[in-house]
Order: structure tokens, then C-alpha cells, then sequence
């Protein structure tokens, strides 16, 4: 893990810093971790500016985590226990994840400088299969008792209030508070939505009922105080996702969760008020949401389109007993299509290469692909640009753009082709100055974030840069990592076609990548943890009604995206369902 954390492209010192006080931390305080990680599991997010999202910042916490823990011994309580169905449906999914990423990644392709910077690579695998081995790993370090239910609820009520304070500012400085009608969507801090999918919405559902759980668990007015507080900006922010399914997803998960407050035993009838104000406030924000209705009404031909990408989805299958089995590998969806797809057909890429002594990025032509390094914001005038660049096959087009961006949207944009000869493929050096028009926010709030990115529109076409410079007139250069050496760090990419990265179905997707032992180890796992939950419920655990509405709004939610190809996303849902059920399951 050292190695890890000096091998970071972004302030690796004061990570380092925050690690090791982080470890002493839960050194002193061993149940310190189940407030933290539910809270910096969706906070984290600096993949923008590192580039890296194989292995990132949050899995340096997680492996801090397991060490201490680890060093300090299983607790007491954990020692001798006999499995629940939860525990042995949980033993069997990582299993099947375990058999299905064997299946993807053997025989072990070669090293390159793209194999941990391309969802197509066969080792995606391992990234989309840690979200659920981070979970299992930490499980057994779980008390089986009702604080450590309270603590990681509470964990999950603070990164919900960082993840909707994110998205509050996300609105302010693009489209404004409450200009509905922009087409605009938030995306916050999760950043794996640089190549589409639902993971916001996803984690807002899951997470604002857990909350809710939360203030039930506690019982005190200053836990519920500030939930009711953020429950609506939470609302807010859904909203704001513009996600039909994670909309209704929510109304459902709360129409769940206050029936099953409201029961006789309970007699908390502020719940029934709580709801209403809510759902009066869904009615005020949907019917001011001119795009969320246009979405809604857009739904039928949706359905028809989610309906045939899954069925294109299921047809990569082999037809071999053990691939249906077994699956096609975990996280082998971005790969399959890729390959099925014809070359002209596929959308614009990018690659790192090395040749010798010198390394390059090769951007392969198509529309909507961009590669991208966030740069200060100056107010020095021009910026001048420096690259060199060369057709790599005689022929081909670059365009550079110097835009305020969110994750997806791009605003105030400077644009200009990047000179080719055509028909000479060496290194030609181009220099070229630019100027965007930068917006004042206000100064009390940070700006947009300014982004450098080059793409190749003409497809069929290959263009190759290197060391690329981006300067002011005090002549410091803002760019990092120009020359590629160290491939993708500090450089992030957006796709505007999302259908080729995710099967949008968990099913689904389970049935593709891990085969009938993926599905139904899933399936097992849910109604499992449901199960446990409800007979929670039945025997008046508090916690319960908001534990077993957040993890149904979570699954709903899974089928119209792909929340568990997201491994912040699969570990906090895991490992939260996991938590849940041992801190409410009777002794013995």
C-alpha cells in the first residue's frame, strides 16, 4: 500500500498524511472505520484530476482499513458463529465472482500502458469485481450489535449531505439553482459517469433511506433534525439527476419505508408528516422540471431501446455449457461490444503507446471521445498551447478545446483544429494560443472547472500527440504528465455514446458476465438480506423500515442501470447490507 500511495499522481504527500492519521485513528477508536468509510466511499472523487480509476483513492482507504483491523484481530463477538442464509448466499456471490473473473482475465494478457486505463481491457475485471471483495473482506470486522448498524448509517447520512453539497454547487455555477429546463444533469462526485450509467440516482435512493434508517436507529431529536433538513435537498437533487427510474425508484422506496414506519408498534406518527411534505414537495419540483417531464413522457421508446441493448447484450454469450455457467468474465461487457461492433461504426478512443524511449497517446477518430486534463483557471490572458503531433497513418484531424466543464457539459468553449500535414506521418511541432471566455460564479463559491481536451473527429483516421504544454503569459506550464510517460495519470476521458460501458441491468448484466451462478447468487443474496431484514421489522429493530426500503429502491434502481459496475457503489451496498443484517440479527 506504501507503494500505492507514493506511486500517486496528485498530492501524494498529503494523502500519505491523511492515511497514516486515519490508521491511528482506528487504531485508538476500532469502530471509528464504520462512520468513516459509508462516508468518504462517495466523497472521494478525485479521478478527474488523478485520471485513475482502476485503483484510486478510495481503495487506499479501504486497504488502510483492513490492515489495522487486521493487526488488531477479529472482534470477540465475530469468533465462533455459526453462517446465517445471508452469510452463506454472500460466500456464494463472491464465489461467483471469484469463477467468473478467472474466466475473463486467464490466460493473463500482457502489461501496457492501457491495461488499467481502458474499461475494454480484460483487466476490468478487477476493478468491477473489488467493489464486491472489499465488502467481503471487511464483513467478518463487523460487530453483530446495534451500534455498529448506527454508526454506519451514520457514516452514509454525512457523505449524503457531501454528495448533495456537491451537487448544490454543481447547479449553482452551470445552469443556476433553478433553471429546470436546461438540459443538464448532475452528476456530483461520482465521476464514473464519464462514461454514462445511473450511479448517482442509484446511490442517492440507497443512501437518503438509509439516512432515514438512521434517524429511526437513533431515535434523538439531533439525529432526525438534520435529516429532516437534508431530505428534502436530497429530493432536490434527485431531481436534478433528471433520471426517470431513480425518481421513481425513490417515491417508491419512500412510499415502502413510511408504510412500514407507521406500524401500530411504532406509533411515529411524525413520519406520516414527513412523507407529506416530501411528496408536496415532488409535486412542486416535478412540475417545475420541464425535462424530467419530457423524459417521462419519452419513456415508451426508452423501454423499447433499454429492451434491445439487452437482448444485443445477451447475444455476446458463447453457447458453451461453462460460459453459460459461469459467464463471460466480470466486467467483459465494454470488451464484448467493442469487439462485436464494426471498426467504422465505433465511436472515437484513445490509447498510450511507447516506442523505445518515447511515449504518446494515439486518439483514434469518431465523434464524442475526449481526452482531458483539468488546468488552473487564469486570468493572465492568453494561453498558449504547445504539442507535437503527426498522422500516424498519413492522414487524420485533431481538434483542442479549452472549455468550463462539468463531468458531461461543456460551457464557454475556445475551439480550434490542430494543424496536420496530410500524407506526413512525422512529428510536426504546433503551437497555438487560446482564450476562453471564463465566468465570473460570484467569488464566494469555486469556479467552473477549466478542462484541456483533444479529440479526433474524422473517423477511420488515427492522430498520435506528445509533450503537450499549456502555458500563461508568466510562462508556466499547467499541464502534467504532457509527455505520457506515465500514461493516463493526470489525464480523464468522457464518451458521449454511453450504451457500449454498461449492460444497464444488474441482471442482466449478471447473467452476461457471471452466467446462472452470478444470477442466481444475486438473486439469493437480495432476497436473503431482504428476508433478514423484514423479520428485523417483525421483532421492532427501528432501523429496520429504512434498511429494507433502501436496499429495494437500490435493486429497483439496478434494473434500468448498472449501479454494480461501480465498485464505490457495489462495496457500499454490500458491505451495507451486510453490516445491517449482522447488527440486527437476534443473538446466537
Amino acid at each position: 500500500m506504501a507503494w500505492g500511495v507514493a506511486d500517486f499522481p496528485l498530492a501524494w504527500p498529503a494523502l500519505a498524511a491523511g492515511l497514516v492519521g486515519y490508521a491511528a485513528a482506528v487504531w485508538v477508536f476500532p469502530r471509528a472505520w464504520l462512520w468513516v468509510v459509508p462516508a468518504a466511499l462517495p466523497a472521494l472523487n478525485l479521478a478527474p484530476w488523478s485520471g485513475r480509476f482502476f485503483w484510486d483513492e478510495t481503495d487506499l482507504l479501504l486497504g488502510a482499513t483492513l490492515a489495522v483491523l487486521l493487526a488488531r484481530g477479529l472482534p470477540k463477538a465475530s469468533r465462533g458463529q455459526r453462517w446465517s442464509a445471508v452469510g452463506i448466499a454472500a460466500a456464494a456471490l463472491g464465489l461467483s465472482y471469484a469463477v467468473s473473473l478467472g474466466q475473463g482475465l486467464f490466460p493473463l494478457p500482457p502489461l501496457d500502458l492501457n491495461r488499467f486505463a481502458a474499461y475494454e481491457s480484460p483487466y476490468n475485471g478487477l476493478r468491477v469485481a473489488k467493489g464486491v471483495a472489499w465488502a467481503l473482506v471487511l464483513t467478518p470486522f463487523v460487530p453483530r450489535d446495534g451500534d455498529a448498524v448506527r454508526r454506519f448509517l451514520g457514516g452514509t447520512t454525512v457523505g449524503l449531505a457531501a454528495v448533495v453539497a456537491v451537487a448544490l454547487w454543481e447547479r449553482a455555477v452551470f445552469p443556476g439553482l433553478w433553471d429546470f429546463a436546461a438540459d443538464f444533469r448532475i452528476t456530483s462526485t461520482f465521476s464514473s459517469m464519464h462514461v454514462g450509467g445511473g450511479a448517482v440516482e442509484a446511490y442517492l435512493v440507497l443512501s437518503t433511506l438509509l439516512s432515514l434508517a438512521w434517524a429511526g436507529a437513533a431515535g434523538t431529536p439531533w439525529a432526525r433534525a438534520p435529516v429532516a433538513v437534508l431530505l428534502p435537498v436530497a429530493l432536490y437533487a434527485m431531481v436534478a439527476t433528471q433520471a426517470r427510474g431513480g425518481f421513481a425508484a425513490l417515491a417508491g422506496a419512500l412510499a415502502v419505508w413510511a408504510a412500514l414506519t407507521v406500524h401500530p408498534r411504532r406509533r411515529l406518527a411524525w413520519a406520516v408528516v414527513a412523507m407529506g411534505l416530501v411528496c408536496a414537495l415532488a409535486v412542486g419540483l416535478g412540475a417545475v422540471t420541464g425535462r424530467l417531464t419530457e423524459r417521462f413522457a419519452a419513456s415508451r421508446q426508452d423501454l423499447s431501446a433499454r429492451l434491445a441493448h439487452w437482448r444485443g447484450a445477451l447475444a455476446l454469450r458463447t453457447d458453451d455449457p461453462w460460459s453459460r455457467a459461469v459467464g463471460m468474465g466480470v466486467g467483459s461487457f465494454p470488451r464484448l461490444y467493442r469487439q462485436a461492433t464494426p471498426p467504422l461504426r465505433r465511436a472515437g478512443d484513445h490509447s498510450f503507446l511507447s516506442v523505445g524511449d518515447e511515449a504518446f497517446v494515439r486518439l483514434a477518430g469518431g465523434g464524442g471521445a475526449y481526452l482531458g486534463q483539468r488546468v488552473p483557471r487564469s486570468i493572465e490572458g492568453y494561453y498558449e498551447l504547445g504539442l507535437r503531433v503527426r498522422a500516424s497513418e498519413g492522414r487524420g484531424a485533431a481538434m483542442v478545446y479549452l472549455c468550463e466543464k462539468s463531468l458531461l457539459y461543456s460551457f464557454e468553449c475556445t475551439a480550434q483544429a490542430v494543424p496536420v500535414s496530410p500524407g506526413v506521418a512525422s512529428w510536426q511541432a504546433v503551437s497555438l494560443r487560446l482564450r476562453p471566455a471564463l465566468t465570473d460564479t460570484g467569488g464566494w463559491l469555486p469556479g467552473r472547472p477549466l478542462v484541456l481536451s483533444f479529440a479526433n473527429p474524422v473517423a477511420g483516421t488515427s492522430v498520435d500527440l506528445d509533450d503537450v504544454t499549456l502555458s500563461v503569459e508568466s510562462g508556466r506550464d499547467l499541464v502534467k504528465n504532457g509527455g505520457f510517460a506515465r500514461g493516463h495519470d493526470r489525464w480523464f476521458f468522457e464518451r458521449d455514446d454511453y450504451w457500449p460501458f454498461h449492460v444497464e441491468n444488474i441482471f442482466v448484466e449478471a447473467l452476461l458476465e457471471r452466467g446462472w451462478l452470478g444470477l442466481v447468487t444475486l438473486a439469493a443474496f437480495v432476497s436473503a438480506a431482504l428476508g433478514s431484514l423484514g423479520a428485523a421489522w417483525r421483532r421492532g429493530e427501528p432501523a429496520a423500515a429504512g434498511l429494507v426500503a433502501g436496499i429495494g429502491g437500490f435493486v429497483a434502481v439496478g434494473l434500468v442501470t448498472s449501479p454494480l459496475d461501480v465498485p464505490r457503489l457495489a462495496t457500499l451496498f454490500f458491505l451495507g447490507a451486510l453490516v445491517a443484517v449482522r447488527g440486527t440479527a437476534p443473538p446466537g
